[in-house]
């Protein structure tokens, strides 16, 4: 794994899965959103305190953004941090922006990362 910087973020997140035709509900907020439309479904991830209960599972997430901007011809990135993280057993959800890559992690496993992630040789702040 190519030695990297992450930043630990705070507050926790929901992961909200919504019909395909759904509009974007307006307690869709926080300081990171995510928004993925798919012929599907309508997937947003945002502030769990924001994030209606009955909508989710009311297990929140904790985000590891990757320090960044990566360049967009790096590769591997996503998979190095998968394949720490999995031999941790500590399941992961990944979201790619433009500038970086952000790897969600349940709060119950967010210490269990944070550990596997620096025992791999990265910062983790």
């Amino acid at each position: 794994m190519n030695t990297m910087t992450f930043l630990k973020h705070t507050p926790t997140l929901a992961v909200v899965r919504l019909d395909a035709g759904a509009v974007v509900p307006p307690w869709v907020v926080g300081d990171f959103v995510s928004i993925t439309r798919t012929a599907n479904e309508l997937s947003i991830v945002c502030d769990a305190a924001a994030a209606p209960v009955e909508l989710w599972d009311g297990d929140p997430w904790v985000r590891f953004e990757v320090a960044g901007p990566l360049d967009l011809t790096m590769t591997g990135v996503i998979a190095d941090i998968a394949t720490c993280l999995a031999a941790a057993e500590i399941p992961v959800f990944t979201i790619a922006t433009y500038d970086t890559d952000h790897v969600l992690v349940r709060k119950r496993y967010a210490d269990q990362a944070t550990i596997a992630l620096r025992a791999a040789g990265n910062l983790v702040r």
